[in-house]
Parts: structure tokens; sequence; C-alpha cells
């Protein structure tokens, strides 16, 4: 192949490989986590053929959160396999990270359901500001659950207003949608343990 026919088959096949990591956060949202495995597995697949190390660790972190955690959080071998996958992902990226980040914040979510709380806090207090919208909901996730569980509501809150400003009535879209749900239920819960309904 040419150059540009090259170029133009890496193209149409990193175009497949968005769409089937859409297709996996859609069909995990629908309550259908083995198809959204599949389509996660495909997208993998093609990344790593077009060697996008970081988007290979993009499509594992969201089948951690919304299909592992989510649908098989009593399997924590399973959890584990992939945080850590996705952090050998991370480590091949090259320069791709910004100085400080460690490819370690991808197990956060791991630490917080095992009750490794310690761990968590070590990466969350050495971790500069990661610039990424992936780990960004690594680390939104993991602070507010953290705060949630030790009773520090207003920390939370700050969390929960970082991101949806306007409160209820934030519009859809400004945030990403995964990151946005999953702040609406923690608001939610922290209202009800309030009696605020």
């Amino acid at each position: 192949l040419t150059g540009d026919a090259t170029a133009a088959k890496g193209s149409h096949q990193a175009a497949i490989a968005f769409a089937s990591h859409g297709l996996g956060i859609a069909r995990a949202g629908l309550g259908r986590p083995d198809e959204a495995r599949t389509a996660f597995a495909q997208a993998r697949s093609i990344f790593a053929a077009l060697d996008h190390h970081a988007l290979v660790a993009f499509t594992l972190l969201d089948e951690l959160h919304d299909v592992v955690l989510t649908y098989h959080a009593a399997h924590p071998a399973e959890r584990r396999q992939l945080a850590a996958a996705a952090e050998a992902s991370l480590g091949r990226t090259g320069g791709a990270l910004r100085p400080g980040v460690s490819p370690r914040l991808t197990h956060l979510g791991c630490f917080v359901l095992d009750g490794r709380w310690d761990e968590a806090d070590a990466i969350l207090r050495d971790l500069p500001e990661p610039g990424n919208a992936y780990f960004r909901r690594e680390l939104t996730a993991t602070r507010t659950v953290l705060a949630y569980h030790r009773g520090a509501s207003g920390q939370v809150w700050d969390e929960i207003l970082r991101l949806l400003p306007d409160g209820p009535a934030t519009e859809p879209g400004d945030v990403i949608h995964q990151e946005g749900l999953f702040l609406q239920r923690l608001a939610a819960d922290v209202c009800l343990d309030r009696g605020n309904l």
C-alpha cells in the first residue's frame, strides 16, 4: 500500500474502533453487559493493532466502570484484571501522560470497592491534575465515593458542583454522560440522607 492508502486504511479502522467503543458504552447503559463487552473487545483489538495504547486503556476503563463494577461487582479478580491491563496499556503510552500522572490510577475504582482506601488516598494525594476526561472520571468517582462514605457531604457537594455548577439546572451535554449520571445519583443519595426529598 502507498502511504496515502495506509493512512486511509488506518483512519477507517480507527473510525470502526471509536464506533465500537461507543456501542460498548451504549450497550452497557442499556443493560446489555455481554454485548457491551464484545463491543469493547472489538474496539480494543483495533486500537491495539494501531498502537493507540491510551485508547486501549480507555476502553478498559469504560468496561471496568460501565460493565464490571456495575454488573459484576461480586467478581473482584475480574475487575482487578481489567485495572491491571489498563495500567499496562497506559505504561506503553510513552509521553502521552502528563508528568507525574501514574498509570496506577486505573486501580482507584477497585481500591474503593475493595476497602483499600489508604491506597486510593495515596494515589490521589500524589496525582497532579491529569488533564484527561477519562482520568478525571476516575478521580471524581474516587474522591466523591470516599467523601460520601466518610460523611464529608460538603466535599461531595464541592465535587458535584465543580462539574455541575448549575446543579439540577445544568443542561444535558455539558458533562460526560456517565460522569454526569454518577454525580446525579450521588447528589440524590446525599439529599435523601438529609431527608431532602
